[in-house]
């Protein structure tokens, strides 16, 4: 049945991305700019979780520059679908590669690529020569400052990102993607009303500073290795909380992560 909705839903989208297959965004340019929301002075947090497309382009710099090894290295282990019960051979094979998933989250790296994805980003950022946000550096954020982020720069102990306690609005919509009792009970259901496995990067609600999925969706890397925050689409309502967290002792395909950039001194 998940086969069957995944190639569905693949050609469906097919020519909607198609239609945006376009260059990535440049770093520096106007709309990249926009990718970012300060949640604290001299500090802002990447909208969104960082895509298939954007590590893609992370990986064809390094395969550019010869570097191979490193290539295959932080190339993901797609075969990580088979580990959660919804995985199947259409996810191993397409998910990462095929252009319908560009604007999905990249899962199944290591804490180790998503910090060589962070490096790659200060050593772009270097070249530019005009830099939008000054000097700065990208990494993955610490603990407290996903959190903050997450609570839109507030100092308050706010549940959820959207600051209410309950994960549906007064129009009946999932404010986040999680797994649902009825989902995790029936496999052929939806998780939620808008997918199955993971949700585009940009889907559901963002918070009061506009970042997207801080609940659900894909759990989040941080700084410490091993700790994943915020729950994922395999997680119900109660681990998708912004003090959520969960172990991880390798890549998963319901882990993710996003970036950070702070201002350092002249």
């Amino acid at each position: 049945m998940r086969t069957i909705l995944f190639l569905y839903f693949s050609i469906i989208l097919s020519p909607v991305f198609s239609q945006q297959k376009k260059a990535e965004i440049p770093i520096g340019s106007r709309a990249w700019q926009k990718k970012w929301a300060s949640f604290e002075p001299g500090k802002w947090m990447m909208k969104t979780e960082v895509s298939n497309g954007e590590y893609r382009e992370f990986l064809d710099a390094l395969k550019s520059a010869g570097k191979e090894e490193e290539y295959e290295f932080f190339y993901p282990d797609t075969a990580g679908w088979k580990r959660n019960k919804e995985g199947n051979d259409a996810y191993v094979s397409y998910y990462f590669s095929h252009p319908s998933f560009k604007n999905y989250p990249v899962v199944n790296i290591t804490h180790a690529a998503a910090y060589d994805y962070c490096m790659w980003l200060n050593e772009e950022y270097k070249k530019l020569k005009e830099k939008p946000y000054g000097n700065v550096e990208f990494r993955l954020p610490a603990h407290d400052e996903w959190m903050l982020a997450a609570r839109s720069g507030k100092g308050d102990d706010r549940i959820y990102p959207w600051n209410g306690m309950y994960l549906r609005n007064n129009k009946n919509q999932n404010l986040c993607n999680y797994r649902s009792d009825e989902a995790r009970d029936d496999l052929s259901a939806g998780l939620n009303d808008k997918a199955f496995v993971t949700a585009p990067i940009n889907s559901f609600f963002p918070n009061e500073i506009g970042l997207y999925n801080m609940s659900g969706n894909v759990a989040e890397m941080i700084a410490d290795i091993g700790i994943a925050v915020g729950g994922s689409y395999y997680d119900s309502g109660e681990n998708v909380r912004v003090n959520s967290r969960k172990n991880y002792a390798k890549s998963a395909p319901d882990v993710g992560f996003r970036v950070i950039m702070v201002k350092i001194e002249d």
